[in-house]
């Protein structure tokens, strides 16, 4: 994250619907999907912040009234063991907050750590490396042998972050994204013996001052599809950062933003969504956090007298609709994804024609239609529920309502989530239309009534 300091546009050919060869849903095509499925509350979805907050109670509890479940704990308050790092985690501990803590040093991993996490129930793992090249992998794979011999056989989480698809060859190591995130999973993850975990942070909200334009930042959706298509083949959790605050060319989110972020996770089957970051970094003046080409003080969550900024807020509401679904969400694994064009889309992205193993079709759906770009992610439960995340993929501040309609086989109803709320829809001839706002996405589970 806070290592690149350029971005480097990525030239993709114009998407083509369903542009790949793969199909979906071919498993439980004799299912009858008849009946209203319904979920236990039993599980969260993490919901974690990058630079957490000082120790300092009001903050801890304004975190936790933000909805946050983690947070990664950098040692920004004094070095592992010392009174100020013990102070944070109490202050998490207080407050139900679980605790990813960052490794020792670079030289130093984990085992190190003069810390006694096992006083600690919020405890949940390490964060091992930010964003590591090639040549880091070997400090990796020797700290999964000392993970495993010491935490094996818990819950706790080996944990690190890949650089994006932006990254140049040279920081990775490797000719192409996709080939490190490949050789990392292979060469670490693979060798994790518990709760398996890969994450990745792209930040697609651009601004083009030349042209006083806002964008999305070209090949976003390959780093997200990238990691989702890894964690599938390795049996990984994928996390993903989404971006909330400003740096650089990337200009400061509001709401919509937050939502199409996250939502365009899910339609990847993401089940992690991290902010970065909570508290705004310190920076000296010049910095990649200092002033925006607007000459605007860049500002995360929380400022750098630590107030709240309306950032704050916009995570906090994104936070809840995420813990109002998260239960039924995670009760699905990703099946692909699948694409469409929007028949009345103004600027077209080119992203579509570039995800590997898009699904070309579903044997559940009929036909997807969408006034703009949009995406379907494809989900089957444990009991043969299907579930789709339908994603309108468009730059929030060109204010368009999509209009998606996907037609169904075996179905005429449909539980609808839509900003945290559930609806039940009745489709006609099978087919679903809904309208929906700038940023928002819907999960559907579309069944036969009983």
């Amino acid at each position: 994250m806070k290592k690149l300091l350029a971005v480097i546009a990525v030239a993709v050919s114009l998407a083509i619907c369903f542009s790949s060869c793969v199909t979906g849903g071919e498993d439980v095509k004799e299912f009858d999907f008849k009946g209203q499925p319904s979920y236990e509350d039993d599980c969260e979805m993490l919901i974690s912040g990058y630079w957490a907050p000082r120790p300092i109670d009001k903050l801890w509890a304004e975190a936790k009234e933000a909805g946050f479940t983690h947070m990664y704990l950098e040692g920004k308050y004094g070095k592992h063991g010392t009174q100020g790092y013990l102070d944070a985690l109490d202050l998490a501990e207080k407050y139900g907050i679980r605790i990813i803590a960052q490794r020792y040093s670079a030289d130093q991993g984990f085992e190190a750590d003069p810390t006694d996490y096992s006083k600690y129930t919020v405890f949940d793992g390490f964060n091992m490396w930010d964003e590591p090249e090639k040549g880091e992998f070997a400090i990796l794979e020797n700290d999964v042998e000392t993970f495993n011999r010491l935490y094996g056989d818990t819950d706790k989480v080996f944990y690190s972050n890949l650089f994006p698809h932006y990254a140049t060859s040279e920081q990775l190591g490797y000719n192409s994204f996709a080939e490190y995130v490949e050789e990392y999973c292979r060469r670490v993850i693979k060798k994790v013996k518990n709760k398996k975990v890969i994450s990745c942070d792209s930040y697609p909200l651009k601004r083009d001052w030349d042209r006083e334009m806002n964008i999305l930042l070209a090949g976003h959706l390959s780093s997200v599809n990238t990691i989702a298509q890894a964690a599938k083949r390795y049996g990984a959790e994928p996390y993903f950062f989404i971006q909330s605050m400003s740096y650089g060319d990337r200009r400061a989110p509001e709401l919509a933003d937050f939502c199409l972020q996250a939502n365009t996770c899910f339609a990847f089957g993401i089940r992690g969504i991290q902010h970065f970051t909570y508290m705004t970094p310190n920076d000296a003046p010049g910095g990649e956090f200092d002033y925006d080409g607007d000459g605007n003080l860049q500002t995360a969550l929380l400022d750098r007298n630590n107030e709240k900024t309306v950032r704050w807020e916009y995570a906090k509401e994104l936070n809840r609709q995420i813990a109002a679904f998260d239960h039924v969400y995670l009760k699905f694994a990703w099946d692909g994804v699948m694409t469409t064009e929007g028949t009345d889309t103004k600027y077209h992205t080119n992203d579509f024609g570039a995800l590997a193993g898009v699904l070309q079709r579903h044997s559940r759906v009929k036909s997807f239609t969408s006034t703009e770009d949009a995406l379907l992610g494809c989900f089957t439960d444990a009991k043969g529920y299907q579930g789709f995340m339908l994603t309108p993929y468009v730059e929030t501040t060109h204010n368009r309502t999509t209009t998606a309609k996907i037609r169904f086989d075996k179905a005429d109803k449909a539980l609808v989530y839509t900003r945290g709320q559930q609806s039940v829809e009745t489709l006609t001839d099978g087919e679903l239309s809904l309208q929906i706002a700038a940023g928002d996405g819907a999960f559907i589970i579309p069944y036969a009534e009983g």
